[in-house]
């Protein structure tokens, strides 16, 4: 049985709350990822993320996103383009 001895390690040992979905607007395509714009940002991502592969993502498609893992450690994967260029 482990002891709790302040309110901050109780905090630090809950689950934190992370946006399960969310949009961003495709930055450029590398063949390792692709960079993103998420909103509120006008530069893209340096980080190159996981993606769809059977659809062909273009510069300036506002796409969905599923974020997956939990904490500091998740991640995004590109699903699919939503509607016309942004």
């Amino acid at each position: 049985m482990m002891i709790i001895k302040s309110y901050q390690e109780q905090r630090a040992m809950e689950p934190q709350e992370v946006p399960s979905i969310e949009t961003a607007v495709v930055g450029n395509v590398y063949s390792d990822g692709i960079a993103l714009i998420f909103p509120g940002e006008t530069l893209e991502s340096r980080k190159h993320y996981a993606y769809n592969a059977a659809i062909a993502f273009q510069v300036g498609q506002r796409v969905h996103l599923t974020r997956i893992g939990t904490g500091n450690t998740g991640t995004y994967i590109v699903e699919y383009p939503i509607g016309g260029r942004a």
